[in-house]
């Protein structure tokens, strides 16, 4: 494990893979600084910010972009400018990392080449909740549709009967709202939305009646007499 005594080589070391990243992919670029980092022991812990590698007790003098005001705000827009390849704990915006020189409880945030900006969203959780079937209609627990209200005609069940009858209902929630629109769906936890299916005949055809039974239960069989 690398203490304080040997953060001269570290920083050697860092600054060798910084000028070999434009000859390297992107994550190998990573991957050699994070085997370098991983046995440097710091007494200070940077916070953690998308497409930056944290490199603790370090700086760059120089090459100032600007500062605006806060780390936060330098990882945000040191990614939508090209010529910026890092910043500091302070916020200040660099346009080179080279050299790199050892700052005791200060933290450098470089810039990983290749990184999409801005970061993909995050996938909604799972759905949770457990909605009611409605015949003629497919169930999407934790969904809405905002707008485009036809009315309300007091509760889901309704809802269902009454969406069906009408050719621009494309659906309802569960509070019995009907919707002429169910574009776009959008997550909302603990509402369910239920989506009118094409093509569905209305009403429900009966269900069939259960076969007839005899007297002791047993299915009675028919016989055909010739």
């Amino acid at each position: 494990m690398l203490l304080y005594q040997d953060r001269t080589r570290v920083l050697v070391e860092l600054q060798l893979v910084i000028e070999l990243h434009t000859c390297r992919p992107p994550q190998l670029h990573l991957s050699l600084l994070s085997d370098i980092l991983a046995g440097y022991t710091s007494q200070i812990a940077c916070p953690s910010f998308y497409g930056y590698i944290a490199l603790p007790d370090t700086d760059h003098g120089g090459d100032d972009l600007g500062n605006p005001g806060s780390t936060a705000a330098a990882a945000t827009e040191c990614a939508k400018l090209q010529d910026c390849r890092g910043f500091n704990a302070n916020g200040w915006m660099k346009a080179s990392v080279d050299p790199l020189t050892y700052l005791e409880s200060v933290c450098f945030f470089q810039k990983i080449p290749g990184t999409i900006w801005p970061p993909p969203p995050e996938s909604p959780p799972p759905p949770t909740t457990a909605c009611p079937s409605f015949y003629g209609y497919i169930a999407l627990p934790d969904t809405d549709h905002g707008g485009d209200d036809l009315g309300n005609p007091g509760s889901a069940a309704a809802a269902a009967t009454e969406c069906a009858k009408l050719p621009e209902c494309q659906g309802f929630n569960v509070n019995g709202w009907m919707k002429a629109s169910a574009d776009p769906l959008t997550y909302l936890k603990s509402v369910c939305f239920f989506q009118k299916i094409p093509g569905t005949i209305w009403p429900p055809p009966p269900e069939s009646p259960p076969p007839p039974t005899t007297a002791n239960g047993k299915a009675a069989e028919h016989l055909i007499f010739n």
